[in-house]
């Protein structure tokens, strides 16, 4: 079950466990209001002991406070830290986060080695096909996940100019199972079983 923010609390895990869904994930909880014990990140990175596997997600842009994040996210009790480099959000991309790294791959190679360095779970990446249509940035962000030791791939088929807006593309999930070695989980207009069975065949 995807990361959604404002929705996926643990009520809304837990109902989906109930339907067979075997990995879910935290709303994505900003990494500086976590360290600074604000109570909606505290709320959000509390794990019940029957929501297991969870992945909790962080975001940010300082690579310091996304490695404490991280390992406040794993004192909490998550089986799997994701970095979020999706949210097209204008909240979370006007402080250089989420979708926003894709323009800044230095800084979330940064971010990655310092996330990865501050845990010993498994340490997933969740991202976007670029900042453009005309700017993808699939391998490049294969290349430096394997490089920085990521466990795991999420990619979003569409790119931060696009929003939620159009079809997604996931022919950008089938070129990233091209170029990795990692497991890959395909996101976008996964809208009932029969999407994503579409999926699996169209993408490997």
């Amino acid at each position: 079950a995807a990361p959604m923010d404002g929705y996926s609390d643990y009520p809304f895990r837990a109902i989906c466990r109930q339907c067979g869904a075997g990995l879910t994930f935290t709303e994505m909880i900003p990494a500086i209001a976590l360290t600074f014990g604000a109570k909606d990140a505290r709320r959000r990175v509390k794990v019940h002991g029957d929501d297991d596997p969870l992945a909790i997600q962080i975001e940010g842009s300082n690579p310091e406070v996304m490695a404490r994040g991280a390992a406040m996210a794993q004192d909490a009790g998550a089986h799997i830290v994701d970095v979020n480099a999706g949210c097209p959000s204008r909240r979370v991309t006007n402080g250089g986060a989420g979708a926003a790294l894709l323009s800044d791959l230095e800084l979330m190679a940064r971010i990655l080695k310092a996330v990865r360095a501050a845990v010993s779970v498994p340490v997933t990446l969740k991202f976007r096909s670029g900042p453009s249509t005309g700017h993808l940035v699939i391998e490049e962000v294969a290349r430096m996940a394997q490089d920085c030791g990521i466990d795991g791939l999420t990619l979003h088929a569409r790119t931060r100019t696009q929003g939620y807006r159009g079809k997604s593309d996931w022919s950008h999930i089938a070129r990233l199972v091209e170029h990795v070695e990692l497991p890959v989980i395909g996101n976008g207009d996964v809208l009932q079983g029969e999407d994503g069975r579409r999926m699996l065949e169209q993408t490997r």
